[in-house]
């Protein structure tokens, strides 16, 4: 806990201790787009249907976030990850999963995760952290909750390479994340009040979407004005198609 400390006395958000801990910083501007059942595939890390692995850390300076496994609304299953936040001007809090030991992601493309949200407009980050347990390197992307999350719920599909290493972040480690060594993520909190619920964690792969899309590019029925009842996609600055066929427990 003590890079934790530290980082956290030099004024920005720090990564984990192992077993807690997290961060912020990265940029998108995309707006949402409709879309239809593909093939993208999945690894899921969680579902929010068992143990809460989550943990929640404020800021220390009077923001407050809280967090817990609710059956009040879910992406899919009977559960979600339901997170308040009251961050106060200058604040923030995140939440976050942190492993004792590296976890090799470099067979997916990025990371993706369902999003619900109390109301549009709230900014918020997702960090990586990649390297040593001891010392990991933060890498973030910035993001905002669409007028479609306010409804329903919107999916965020982000590839490794838009991920930037944090400005608060040692600039002596690594300068751009390795997916071969995750040592966890986090969702970090901006000032403001609001409620976001998290679904279905989990990792994609866009070339086995490339390979399976050829063939049931045909069966993409849903166009228009329609919009596809299983959510919508907020990309980073890249997007996957729409909701994962095949998902795999990772």
């Amino acid at each position: 806990r003590q890079v934790y400390y530290n980082l956290w006395q030099a004024g920005g958000p720090p990564p984990p201790p192992s077993d807690g801990g997290s961060a912020e910083e990265g940029e998108s501007s995309q707006d949402p787009v409709g879309g239809s059942e593909s093939s993208v595939q999945t690894a899921l890390i969680d579902d929010m249907e068992a143990e809460n692995l989550w943990e929640s850390y404020p800021d220390g300076m009077g923001s407050t976030v809280v967090s817990a496994l609710t059956s009040q609304e879910a992406h899919s299953g009977s559960q979600s990850l339901r997170i308040d936040v009251d961050i106060i001007e200058g604040g923030w809090g995140d939440t976050g999963r942190y492993f004792d030991a590296p976890h090799d992601w470099s067979a997916a493309d990025g990371l993706e995760l369902w999003l619900h949200a109390s109301q549009a407009g709230m900014p918020f980050s997702i960090v990586v952290f990649s390297g040593e347990p001891e010392a990991p390197s933060p890498f973030v992307l910035e993001l905002t909750t669409s007028p479609d999350s306010a409804s329903g719920w919107v999916l965020y599909a982000m590839g490794w390479d838009e991920f930037n290493l944090a400005e608060w972040a040692d600039q002596s480690g690594n300068m751009s994340l390795d997916p071969e060594s995750i040592v966890g993520f986090s969702i970090n909190h901006f000032p403001g009040q609001g409620t976001v619920w998290m679904d279905d964690v989990g990792l994609w792969n866009l070339s086995i979407a490339d390979e399976e899309q050829g063939s049931d590019s045909s069966e993409d029925t849903n166009g228009g004005s329609s919009i596809c009842p299983l959510g919508m996609i907020m990309p980073g600055l890249f997007f996957a198609a729409a909701l994962t066929a095949g998902k795999r427990r990772f």
